[in-house]
């Protein structure tokens, strides 16, 4: 419904491939899985011929488990080698940062790397999901036996709010949240 209220706008020279690699999610916050995870993502993204253009891969939400992968040379090195040349990659991802408050807290995010392995842009996402996210009133719910239904132990931190992200040569893009789930909406 909210799609045919946008218009389509296309870019010319640009193919956007889509991965969905299947992970259960029994097994999606399984530590000793993280690398196969994340070489299945790679697997699926390059298997194709490059398109003529530029090429844009889109990964799922919390696609990377590792809250430490955007600090790491090595992960981005890889990335750098199956993008083609002004080829960008934007994936979801739980990434660790230290809070105001000196503390460590994870975010689910979004980022976008280039073929350099740099990062573009990210975004925080700032609505999250009770009690797959976070445990509301946790010292009350926790101590009568309730967790998060959703793996981890701790609670994400959010974002600041909605930002939209711009790259060169593509359409800017944002999140939309109200008091509806989310689901992103070309602007």
């Amino acid at each position: 419904m909210r799609m045919n209220q946008t218009p389509l706008v296309r870019v010319p020279d640009v193919t956007v491939r889509l991965v969905q690699a299947n992970i259960p999610q029994k097994l999606k916050w399984d530590r000793s899985l993280r690398r196969d995870h994340f070489s299945d993502h790679l697997y699926l993204s390059d298997s194709l011929p490059d398109p003529d253009g530029r090429l844009i891969v889109l990964w799922p939400e919390t696609a990377i488990t590792d809250p430490f992968f955007d600090q790491k040379p090595g992960g981005r090195a890889i990335i750098s080698r199956m993008l083609p040349p002004d080829g960008v990659l934007i994936t979801g991802l739980l990434r660790a940062e230290t809070g105001l408050d000196g503390r460590p807290k994870a975010m689910n995010s979004v980022m976008a790397f280039d073929s350099f392995g740099q990062t573009l842009g990210q975004y925080d996402k700032h609505h999250l999901v009770p009690f797959g996210e976070y445990l509301p009133a946790r010292s009350v719910l926790s101590a009568l036996g309730l967790e998060k239904l959703a793996g981890g132990l701790y609670d994400l931190g959010s974002g600041s709010g909605p930002s939209t992200l711009q790259f060169a040569g593509l359409p800017s893009f944002s999140r939309w949240c109200a008091t509806r789930p989310s689901f992103p909406v070309p602007l």
